[in-house]
């Protein structure tokens, strides 16, 4: 028996209202984040989005970076 059994198809719970804004606020968050997926918004977007936080070239320390942080090798011409 898991702890899904322990409540009938209508009980009601106890919560206090700190926790219901946090789970609305996370459940809200999941949702956009699933309609920017099923309507092929690039990844990319989707984490700038997720975590507020850009991740445009020449944003870190004045250089380029990759999506993993590391620097972007100058292109060689020639």
């Amino acid at each position: 028996m898991g702890i899904a059994d322990a409540f009938a198809k209508e009980d009601r719970v106890e919560v206090t209202f700190s926790d219901f804004y946090k789970l609305m606020k996370e459940s809200t968050k999941a949702e956009i984040v699933m309609n920017a997926v099923n309507c092929n918004v690039p990844h990319k977007y989707i984490r700038e989005m997720a975590t507020g936080k850009s991740e445009a070239p020449g944003q870190i320390h004045g250089r380029d970076m990759d999506r993993v942080g590391l620097p972007l090798k100058p292109l060689m011409h020639g």
